[in-house]
């Protein structure tokens, strides 16, 4: 086992990771990146950017936040709430792995900052079903975590014309320098086939399991290209600009 000399972070971290000839690994080198960014310019890019979402669109929100109730959310949601003065969307994708605390700091959340929040719940023998396959296809019971996580918001947007979803930090860029802060990377159907789906797409569970059907894998079913041109939905990290 190898571990990086800064942080520790072992070779079979499950994003991927690379060490250089010092033992420093990719997360930390692009970490250093952070020291070089003029973030003032960073924030004054944001402002102009989110300046084109504001009460300019066919809606009553200005974007959509993903949220599951963390610190992060916070952050976020009072960021452009409050800093930026936009009327976010919250939406969250229930897990089924929720403690008494996480309902509870997602309650403060919605309560705190005052905002209106829309919550998808499949049936929890849907869960347990593709919990089970997933785990003996890919060893895998967190799937439909990130599946669902990285599909609602996206369903939402194009159903209810919001253009524009902000997520917090990039975690395949702060964790394992998959990305550099310098490349702005957006969220999209790529990235999310690729590190959030585990490249296993929805349909496959069909081929494995007759206790599934198509209707029940709708909150995992991405929109089609055509809804998502039609729609111009845009997925930013806040973390490339703050």
């Amino acid at each position: 086992m190898k571990f990086c000399e800064r942080c520790l972070y072992p070779n079979n971290h499950a994003l991927g990771i690379t060490y250089n000839n010092k033992n420093v690994c990719s997360g930390c080198v692009v970490h250093e990146e952070k020291y070089q960014i003029d973030w003032k310019e960073k924030e004054r890019k944001l402002s102009t950017f989110l300046d084109q979402y504001k009460r300019k669109i066919n809606s009553s929100y200005d974007c959509i936040i993903p949220v599951s109730g963390t610190g992060d959310d916070f952050f976020v949601v009072e960021t452009i709430k409050k800093k930026y003065k936009m009327n976010p969307l919250l939406v969250t994708y229930n897990t089924h792995f929720n403690t008494s605390v996480g309902v509870r700091n997602l309650s403060q959340l919605i309560t705190k900052l005052d905002c209106d929040h829309m919550m998808s719940t499949v049936g929890p023998d849907t869960i347990k079903e593709i919990t089970r396959q997933s785990f003996a296809q890919n060893g895998d019971i967190y799937w439909h975590v990130l599946a669902g996580n990285y599909t609602f918001p996206v369903q939402v947007a194009t159903k209810l014309n919001i253009p524009l979803i902000i997520w917090g930090v990039n975690g395949w860029l702060d964790q394992v320098g998959m990305f550099s802060h310098f490349d702005n990377v957006e969220m999209t159907k790529k990235v999310r086939k690729e590190h959030g789906l585990r490249r296993f797409n929805p349909s496959n569970f069909l081929k494995f399991s007759k206790n599934l059907s198509k209707k029940d894998l709708q909150a995992f079913t991405y929109p089609s290209d055509k809804q998502l041109e039609s729609s111009r939905v845009r997925g930013i990290y806040l973390g490339n600009f703050i």
